[in-house]
């Protein structure tokens, strides 16, 4: 009996350990698949800023070579404009020695003042026409503005005299005489006398 008890017990820690063991397994097996996920996600969002590096450093790089070819075009057009001011430059020179043989110095710097004294005239009449023209401007603008302003304010008159003749014509009958009456007469009056104004009741 002692022997049996043995084996059972045994039997019984042996079947605990097993179970034991099972759970372990489980258990490391889900921590490795979700270390695996893990591993799998980061290795995913490792390629995706990858790419989104790889898309920066082109659009980096290209814009680095458009910036350099601006950057060389500027210098070549400063240095066209440098060889044409140099060249202005001389031919200014040489003119103003030709200039010279046929006026002196004194002269030649008051046709430069009249020079510049006319071309100050002419900044200032461009100004005087600029400014003429925004004032005509706004003095439409002003004029459309109360024109709009006056519809608005007609609007309601007519509406009172269209009440008006309502009102008149749902009057008595005897009114209504009256006022044809009194219209006649006053074609009358108007027909004998061009210079009376006719009088609505």
């Amino acid at each position: 009996m002692s022997l049996r008890r043995m084996v059972k017990s045994e039997r019984q820690r042996f079947n605990a350990a097993c179970a034991e063991i099972e759970k372990e397994r489980g258990a490391a097996a889900s921590a490795a698949e979700e270390a695996m996920a893990m591993i799998l996600r980061l290795q995913s969002e490792k390629s995706a800023v990858e790419i989104q590096a790889t898309q920066f450093r082109r659009m980096v790089e290209q814009k680095q070579e458009y910036d350099l070819e601006v950057i060389e075009s500027l210098q070549w057009t400063v240095e066209q404009v440098e060889s044409q001011k140099n060249l202005l430059e001389r031919q200014l020179g040489v003119l103003r020695e030709r200039l010279r043989d046929f006026l002196n110095d004194h002269e030649i710097q008051q046709r430069l003042q009249e020079q510049e004294w006319e071309h100050e005239q002419d900044r200032e009449r461009e100004q005087e026409n600029e400014q003429e023209q925004e004032l005509e401007h706004e003095q439409v603008h002003e004029q459309d503005a109360a024109s709009d302003v006056d519809l608005d304010l007609d609007l309601p008159v007519v509406n009172e005299d269209i009440d008006r003749d309502e009102d008149a014509d749902s009057g008595s009958g005897f009114l209504n005489f009256s006022v044809e009456y009194n219209d006649f007469d006053a074609a009358s009056s108007q027909n004998h006398s061009p210079s009376q104004t006719p009088l609505h009741l």
